[in-house]
Formats: structure tokens, C-alpha cells, sequence
């Protein structure tokens, strides 16, 4: 016995002896350089590849078997060129002892300052092309090394102390996505991974990624990571703890934690305690107390995510997704409890202030989502925005091409509150100056490319200072065309139309349709901002036609308009009126002069004054912003009013003529201002601003029509004192001539009768004495529907005039003028006085009847 353990023990000391003899005499005796071409021929025949070392090689045999070299490169395909691999120094280290019962004992592996150029031309070739295998193994192949009756290949067990890589680096060259990816200065170290104890794992770099819209054309991100994993060598389950990654880019840091990290050999991976925590110019935190992914059924099922924005709480709750690594879609709930919105854009830098100071203040939301890479939607809907409650449903399809659903109901909102804040201090002389077109033209950009259908209700809505309530909204697209039907009530009337928009090549066409009827006009048109200046119940249809090409936009259409019971205000047409009325009254009365003065004085209107009518009635026709129209009508108390203009809605100005007839028989203190006016028509002109235009009465038109008047007072007297026809001075011309024949024939018939009976020359001088001493019985006045009825009257007669020139012979030609020198130059004013003292001498002339 003790024989044999001498023999074991000197077999075991010469073995010994032996390994350490090959440990110093091999490396000393054999130098692996010398091996170089066959080992770079071998690698060439295996993979097609060129593989140089441009370094020296060297071996270890004990207690380490490793292999040491510098200058490795491994050759890239030849459509690609360059190197694959390229390496300053690599080191191999293989436990020798361990070897002899199957166990692999690797060191560390060093690798230094490595660089691995991944990339992928437009063609599809990559760096792999030719290296990996595309099918299946053979049967002969596969099937004996699986099947066969030594399973000792299964047995062998390997454990690596760990992998040391120090400044590597990376590139990732995909030039079919258009995308390059670089990680520089990788430093990487781990300990023993495969084992029964977590060994530590730290990595650190820098991630430089292509971006088109940075400045460097890529964007930069710092990386450092640690943690404790652990994998098992016979299931390959793997666990990780206390896992931390910060991400440091330009201004932001990312820090990742998670508690642990488990993946079974069913690889179903389990997440505990992770948070997420992002720092900078945008705070964030997220925390997902668990979550599990089925690897093999591609899902990830969240209970929880809580996601806090500076104020701003999100809870995401029964979070599921499915085909995670095909085509992720993503169900769950999200409740965002109330938070202020106003002052969470201004934490992240957004310009923005409401009109309101307290909107925005109180936001919520709460709705089940479905989405995937290309559509979301959103149903059960709930969103509180102060005051206001949404609810509803919507989805978008096709993130590319957005085509939106949405069902939605809202009681109450003032847009108005949310628009942002004029900035005033900046003064009118900061902002660009614009033409009245740009300023009225529509955006038709908004209307362009949309693709929307769906349902929109609200109670009450007030946008543009407009009120409306019951509103029912229908929205209608297909292949560019656009349709906006509208109902709703508005004020304490009803508005109802449609608005139609068509994109056709080069031009986009808007069509508004709308009725407005039973309308409080003066209160929609103060909230609108139009005009304060018209009041009283009222229908518009508008029916209206914008066409934009090229940028530049056109409009044509027709507005009518009814009111009643109304007013206008800026205008006041009886103070206009009562100055053509003291003018008539200084004419009777002989003060010529101060009858000029007074009528070449310009009535400028006020925003205080008022014109009350009973019914007001115009078809405006709109061109490129320009309206006109021919038909206004303004019913008032004792006025009818009639005329026709444009007005200029892109300077707000506007240029009418009037006529005004006043009516006879007023009463009050109107008929007392229009005294001398009753029953005649006054030309006016306003010009000006829509605010407080200026009026002007056509002075020398009621000139014409007095001295016409005084003329028909002295053609009235004459057929009295010659014909004794009575009311002559209503009488048209034609009607005069009609009415002295009818005389003359009367008086010849009677002349003849008188001679056939012969009276006694007394009693027929008698009579004839009675009858040509008999005073003239005076005329009555004609009704005035009669007076109106005259077409000569109705378009000439003005007003009635005194008896002050009742004893004035009248003559129908104008007395001679002497030859006089040329008169100066007038101006207007000049010209206008002269023309009248003119008329006035010519109509008021002497003359022999």
C-alpha cells in the first residue's frame, strides 16, 4: 500500500514537473509569430475574411493557458471595405486544470481601445453578410451532434471571471434608415455573470446619434450604469438588482432605478421598484411599482404608472400591451387630477397668456385610451377646463395623414378667455402693417388637407365676443372636400346654414351660407366687435363665396338685411334734416345770406346720435370687400328714407346717397323741425368713416325746388286770376295746358249759347259784370297721397314757400345779363352760393305774366 502511494505520488510530481517544465521551455522554445500565416490563412478559409496582426503574439501555458495579442483587424465585406474589427491589445486566459474535467475557467478578457464598425448599405449588404448562417442545419449535421449517444458536449461548464473593455468604440451605420449611431469611450467591466453569487456590472460612454435638426447634426448623450446580476449556467435565468443608469444630455439628466429585475427560463421578465426621474429645463418623474413581460407572447402588463409634470399628476392604471415587439398597441386608463395648466406651460418656457388671468387654472381628465403606431383613440371621455366639462369620444387614424372621429358634448366655454394676451406694450407702431384684405381674409390653411367627421354640441359657447347657445355641430370630409353644418340659437333668435369648402389643384373654394333670423342685431354686432352703430330685430342671410389662388384671395356674394324696430346710431337724420329746414325757413323769409351760411355748413354725426326706424331693408353685393347696394330703405317716424352706396369694408369707410322724403301731417316736435320740409324729398350724401360718418344735404337741389315752388305759386295765382282754375300750382305743366283749354272751350260754348238766346243787354251785362267781379273761390288742398301721386312734384317739389315773394311777378325767361369782365375763380363754396343767387334772380325775376 505504501508502494502504491509512493507510485501516485511520483506520477503526480513528475506531471507536475512536467507542466512546469512546458510552462518556462515552450514559450521560451516555441514563438507563435511563427504561426501567423497559417492562423490568418485558417480564419480566411472559415469566414472569406482578411484578418491581419500587425503585433506580436504571445502564449502562457500554466496556471493559465492565454494567448496575448496586439494589432488584431478583421476585414469588412469587400462591397463595404474598411475593417470590422480592429483591436490595440486582446488578451485569452483558459484555466489548464480545470480543462481536464470539462470545465471551462475563463479570466477576464481584455479587450483595449476595440473599435466595431456595424454597417448596412442601401443594397442590404451588412457587416454579417457572409458570416452568420441564413437556413437550418442539415439532418446529417443536426441530428447526429443533438442525438448522439455522448452527451458530454452538454457537460462542459463555463465560468468567466469577467470581460474588462476600456475605450472602445462602436458605430452602428444604417444607411438604408439614413441613421448613424456611435458610442465612444466605452468603458466596460463586469464580474463573474455566470455563477450562484450577483457580481457587479458598470459600463460608461458616450452616445452620439444623427439628428438633422441639430445644430452639430447629432445629438450627444453621456451614460454610466451599474448594477449586480447574476446568470444562471444550467437555466440561463437571469437576475439584476439595484439597477441605476444616469443619461446626462446637454441640460437634462435622466436617472433610471429599479429594485430588481428577474427573467425566467420561460423568458417572462419581472420589473420591481422601477423609477424614472428626469431633471432640467422639463422635470419628470415616473414611478412603476411592477410590471411583467411575456417575452414569448410579446406582452407588457403594467397595474400602475404615475407620471408627475411639475404639477401635473397622470395616473395610468391597467395598462396592457400587446404585440410588444411587432406592432405595439396599448390599452389602460389615464385620470390626470386637477392641476394648473397656466402655470405648468410657463415652468416649461411656453409664451403664452390667456386673456384671462384665471384660465386654465383648474384642468382634469379622465379616459380610457387605445393606441398603436397608427391611430389613438379615446372614449369615456371626461375633461374639466375651469368651469367648463367636455365629454365625449375621439380617435385620429393615420398619424401620417391624420382622419379624426369625435362624438363630443360641452355645456359652457368662453373661448374668448383662452386666446392669448395682446401685448400693448409693444404699441401699434411694433406690429406689421397689413392691407384691409389681409386683415378680413380668411385662413383657409385651417380648412385645407383636414379629414374630419364627427359630432360636436354645446349649451353655450361665446367665441369672438358672439354668444350661442343649443349649438349642434355637424362635420363632414372626404377627399379634401369640407362641410360645416351649423345649428344654433343666437341671440333670441336662430342661426342655421351651411359652410362648404372644396381644394381643386391650384385653388381652394369657401362657400358661407347662413340665416340669421329674429336676431338682436345690435347686441350680435357690439359682441362681434362690427359695429354698435345698428340696432333693432332683425334677419341677415349671407350667402358668400371666398376662392383663394396663389395665395391671394377673392370674395363675391350677396347679404340681405331686414330690421325693425330699430335704430342707427351715428347718424342723425332729423338734426340733418332740421338744417335744410332752417335754410328753407331763411329763404322764406328773404335772408339769402345767412340761408348760404347756414347750408355750407357740414353736419359731422357723433357716435351719440340716433336714427330710430321702424323697418330698414338693403341687398348688399360683396366684391373682393367691397359692398354695394341699391335699395336700402329706411321706414321712420315721418321719414322714408331711400338710397344706394358701397362701403369699403377693408377701411371701414363708406360713401351713400339718400333720399329723404318727408311726410306730410307730422305732429310733435318733429313736425315742428321739418316744418318747411313736409311732404318733399331732400337729397343727402354721407361719406366717412362707419363710426361717425359725415352728412351733407344737397343744398342746391332744395334751392331749385324753392324757387320751383315759389314759380308754381305764381303759375297757381295766374290760371286763378285768368281761368279761375283753382289749385294750379299743384298742377303739372301738361295738367295747367289741359285745364286752360277745357276753359277756353267752356267759355266759347257758353258764348254761344248766350248769342242764340239773345238776352236783354242789361241783364246779359249784368251778368256778365257779376261774374267777372265775383271773387274766386279758393282751392282746397289736394290729399297728399294726390300731391305724391305727381310725378313732376314727387321728383322736383321741395319746400313750400312763404308769402314773402307772393307779389313778385314771376317770368319763365331770365332777365338780360349786361356783358360784365370774367369773374375771378370761385372756390367750391363760391361757386355753390353764386349758382344759387343766379337761380333765385332768374326764377324770381320781374316779368309781364
Amino acid at each position: 500500500m505504501l508502494k502504491l502511494l509512493k507510485w501516485i505520488a511520483g506520477t503526480l510530481l513528475t506531471v507536475a514537473l512536467l507542466v512546469l517544465v512546458a510552462a518556462i521551455v515552450i514559450p521560451a522554445v516555441i514563438d507563435p509569430n511563427d504561426y501567423r500565416d497559417e492562423l490568418t490563412a485558417l480564419v480566411k478559409d472559415k469566414t472569406g475574411r482578411e484578418m491581419r496582426l500587425e503585433g506580436d503574439l504571445s502564449v502562457s501555458v500554466f496556471p493559465w493557458l492565454g494567448i496575448r495579442t496586439e494589432g488584431l483587424h478583421f476585414a469588412q465585406p469587400e462591397s463595404i471595405g474598411g475593417d470590422m474589427v480592429s483591436v490595440d491589445s486582446a488578451q485569452l486566459r483558459v484555466k489548464l486544470i480545470p480543462l481536464l474535467s470539462k470545465r471551462v475557467e475563463v479570466d477576464t478578457v481584455v479587450l483595449e481601445q476595440p473599435t466595431i464598425r456595424l454597417v448596412t448599405l442601401k443594397n442590404g449588404v451588412d457587416s454579417w453578410s457572409g458570416l452568420l448562417s441564413d437556413g437550418e442545419p442539415d439532418a446529417a449535421n443536426g441530428a447526429s451532434a443533438d442525438s448522439g449517444s455522448d452527451a458530454s458536449g452538454a457537460a462542459v461548464a463555463l465560468v468567466v471571471q469577467g470581460v474588462k473593455l476600456t475605450d472602445g468604440t462602436i458605430v452602428l451605420d444604417d444607411r438604408q434608415a439614413g441613421s448613424r449611431t456611435e458610442i465612444k469611450q466605452l468603458n466596460l467591466a463586469t464580474g463573474n455573470l455566470i455563477g450562484d453569487s450577483l457580481a457587479d456590472f458598470n459600463a460608461s460612454g458616450q452616445l452620439f446619434q444623427s439628428d438633422a435638426t441639430s445644430a452639430s447634426g447629432y445629438n450627444q448623450t453621456k451614460f454610466d450604469l451599474g448594477a449586480r446580476a447574476k446568470i444562471d449556467r444550467e437555466s440561463l435565468a437571469a437576475e439584476l438588482e439595484r439597477l441605476q443608469v444616469e443619461l446626462i444630455q446637454v441640460d437634462q439628466t435622466v436617472q433610471l432605478e429599479v429594485d430588481s429585475i428577474a427573467v425566467s427560463p420561460q423568458q417572462v421578465i419581472s420589473l420591481f421598484g422601477a423609477s424614472v426621474s428626469v431633471s432640467g429645463a422639463q422635470a419628470i418623474d415616473l414611478s412603476l411599482p411592477d410590471a411583467t413581460i411575456n417575452l414569448t407572447q410579446q406582452t407588457l402588463d403594467a397595474p400602475q404608472l404615475v407620471a408627475t409634470i411639475a404639477n401635473l399628476n397622470a395616473t395610468i392604471s391597467d395598462a396592457r400591451i400587446t404585440k410588444l415587439m411587432d406592432a405595439p398597441r396599448v390599452t389602460g386608463r389615464v385620470e390626470v387630477s386637477e392641476f394648473n395648466a397656466n402655470k405648468l406651460l410657463s415652468e416649461f418656457d411656453v409664451d403664452y397668456s390667456p386673456t384671462n388671468s384665471n384660465a386654465l387654472n383648474a384642468v382634469s381628465l379622465k379616459a380610457a385610451f387605445v393606441a398603436d403606431m397608427e391611430s389613438a383613440a379615446l372614449s369615456e371621455l371626461v375633461l374639466v377646463v375651469d368651469q367648463s366639462h367636455l365629454t365625449g369620444s375621439a380617435s385620429i387614424r393615420n398619424f401620417t395623414n391624420p382622419a379624426m372621429q369625435f362624438d363630443l358634448s360641452l355645456d359652457s366655454l368662453n373661448l374668448d378667455n383662452y386666446l392669448p394676451k395682446a401685448d400693448e406694450s409693444q404699441g401699434l407702431s411694433a406690429s406689421k402693417p397689413v392691407s384691409g384684405g389681409e386683415a378680413l381674409a380668411i385662413p383657409m390653411a385651417a380648412f385645407h388637407a383636414v379629414n374630419a367627421n364627427g359630432r360636436f354640441r354645446a349649451k353655450q359657447f361665446i367665441a369672438g365676443g358672439v354668444q350661442l347657445s343649443n349649438i349642434d355641430v355637424t362635420v363632414v370630409s372626404q377627399d379634401g372636400n369640407v362641410s360645416i353644418t351649423p345649428v344654433a340659437n343666437l341671440y333670441q333668435g336662430k342661426l342655421e346654414g351651411e359652410i362648404a369648402y372644396q381644394q381643386q389643384s391650384d385653388q381652394a373654394q369657401l362657400r358661407v351660407k347662413q340665416n340669421m333670423d329674429l336676431v338682436q342685431l345690435g347686441e350680435l354686432l357690439t359682441d362681434a366687435d362690427i359695429t354698435d352703430q345698428l340696432r333693432g330685430v332683425g334677419m341677415l342671410d349671407v350667402d358668400v363665396t371666398v376662392t383663394e389662388r396663389a395665395g391671394k384671395q377673392s370674395n363675391q356674394g350677396v347679404i340681405k338685411l331686414l330690421a325693425s324696430n330699430g335704430s342707427l346710431n351715428g347718424i342723425d337724420m332729423l338734426g340733418l334734416l332740421a338744417q335744410a329746414n332752417t335754410v328753407a325757413n331763411l329763404l322764406s323769409k328773404g335772408e339769402q345770406q345767412q340761408a348760404d351760411a347756414t347750408a355750407d355748413k357740414e353736419v359731422q354725426s357723433k357716435q351719440s346720435d340716433v336714427t330710430k326706424f321702424g323697418e330698414l331693408i338693403g341687398t348688399f353685393s360683396l366684391n373682393d370687400f367691397q359692398l354695394s347696394n341699391n335699395d336700402l330703405k329706411l321706414v321712420a317716424p315721418g321719414l322714408l328714407v331711400t338710397g344706394f352706396g358701397e362701403v369699403d369694408l377693408a377701411t371701414q369707410t363708406l360713401d351713400y346717397n339718400l333720399r329723404v322724403v318727408v311726410q306730410e301731417g307730422i305732429d310733435g316736435v318733429i313736425g315742428e323741425k321739418l316744418s318747411k320740409l313736409q311732404g318733399y324729398t331732400i337729397p343727402v350724401r354721407c361719406r366717412g368713416s362707419f363710426e361717425a360718418p359725415s352728412c351733407l344735404p344737397d343744398m342746391q337741389a332744395l334751392y331749385k325746388a324753392y324757387a320751383k315752388t315759389k314759380l308754381d305759386t305764381k303759375k297757381g295765382e295766374l290760371l286763378k286770376e285768368k281761368y279761375g282754375i283753382e289749385g294750379g300750382e299743384k298742377l303739372s305743366t301738361a295738367d295747367a295746358i289741359k285745364q286752360v283749354l277745357i276753359q277756353k272751350a267752356l267759355k266759347k260754348d257758353k258764348n254761344n249759347s248766350s248769342q242764340e238766346a239773345k238776352p236783354p243787354v242789361g241783364e246779359r251785362d249784368g251778368a256778365v259784370e257779376a261774374t267777372e267781379q265775383q271773387p274766386a273761390t279758393p282751392g282746397k288742398e289736394r290729399p297728399i297721397s294726390e300731391r305724391q301721386a305727381e310725378p313732376e312734384v314727387q321728383t322736383e317739389q321741395s319746400v313750400s314757400g312763404d308769402q314773402a315773394f307772393s307779389n313778385v311777378p314771376v317770368s319763365s325767361d331770365p332777365a338780360p345779363v349786361a356783358d360784365t369782365p370774367p369773374e375771378p375763380e370761385l372756390n367750391e363754396k363760391q361757386k355753390r352760393r353764386a349758382e344759387r343767387k343766379k337761380l333765385l334772380e332768374q326764377l324770381l325775376s320781374p316779368s309781364d305774366g
